[in-house]
């Protein structure tokens, strides 16, 4: 070793079980869940348990108290769920980031029925806290083939069927209009209590019937929760 360095060990047996549960709050959750929940059986309770999770929650901002009521009855659960800052959408863009959807010469739909309690959200942030609902979407015409495109977006309530809410947009492109990206936006804000549901449709075809994928790109589909701050 260099002369003038030195290496302490921190001994976390002598740690106390708050202590120690505070330090491993700061390693990362696979590392957690694979490698520390089997040291020992302390370490077990340890990444088992609540509080370490809360921790995790609380300085990640995945759970914001002044801005999202009542704590989750499982931190652990909800850490790996993190409904309220994540894509709610499941492959938003194809392959990768990078990539789109491309469409053809018939209508090509593709859609989802995103469960918000499935994915973590609870009845008491959706129908009390009413966070807004941030949908967007990118999407683009070829510059030598006309082409039709549609988004649609549902809040349906706990039966799949009543709609509480709904935004519609179509983008229709004439040929050699085409040729550059446009952002679809819309904000769903103080939409009624019960919803449960979100249906997300998008829908592109081209307009002069040629064979292959001519018609509209869609990526970056979105659908994610954003918290206004509260005043008094």
């Amino acid at each position: 070793m260099a002369e003038g360095l030195s290496c302490d060990i921190l001994d976390l047996t002598n740690l106390t079980p708050e202590s120690l549960t505070g330090v491993l709050s700061y390693l990362p959750a696979d590392f957690l869940i694979n490698t520390c929940r089997l040291v020992c059986h302390q370490w077990k309770d340890i990444v088992d348990g609540n509080t370490l999770w809360r921790l995790k929650c609380l300085r990640e901002r995945f759970y914001v108290p002044r801005l999202m009521g009542p704590p989750p009855a499982d931190f652990k659960d909800y850490y790996f769920k993190n409904p309220y800052n994540r894509n709610l959408v499941k492959n938003p863009s194809g392959k990768g980031y990078e990539t789109c959807w491309a469409t053809s010469y018939g209508w090509c739909v593709k859609h989802q029925l995103i469960d918000l309690l499935k994915e973590g959200c609870t009845g008491a942030v959706l129908d009390q806290i009413k966070p807004d609902i941030y949908i967007s979407e990118w999407t683009a015409a070829r510059r030598d083939c006309g082409s039709t495109y549609k988004l649609h977006v549902q809040l349906l309530g706990e039966d799949k069927q009543e709609v509480l809410d709904q935004f519609s947009k179509q983008r229709h492109v004439e040929q050699w209009e085409g040729g550059h990206w446009e952002k679809i936006e819309h904000k769903f804000q103080n939409y009624p209590p019960g919803v449960r549901y979100i249906w997300y449709q998008h829908s592109g075809k081209d307009l002069q019937f040629w064979a292959g994928h001519y018609g509209p790109k869609l990526g970056g589909s979105t659908v994610r929760f954003q918290f206004r701050e509260q005043t008094k």
